[in-house]
């Protein structure tokens, strides 16, 4: 669920500053709802690369 701070602008990018570990998902970048989850989750597929 939202919250006040991840709302619109503050959600955490898709790469972690953990080396190997990425974030998807409605409380990640670029947000929630169905099709930015989608989004989200194309974001790190290009970050990570083909396997």
């Amino acid at each position: 669920a939202s919250n006040g701070a991840q709302a619109a602008f503050q959600r955490p990018a898709n790469r972690s500053a953990i080396p190997g570990l990425y974030l998807v998902g409605g409380s990640a970048h670029p947000g929630g709802g169905l099709p930015l989850v989608a989004m989200s989750a194309g974001i790190v597929a290009d970050l990570v690369g083909p396997a």
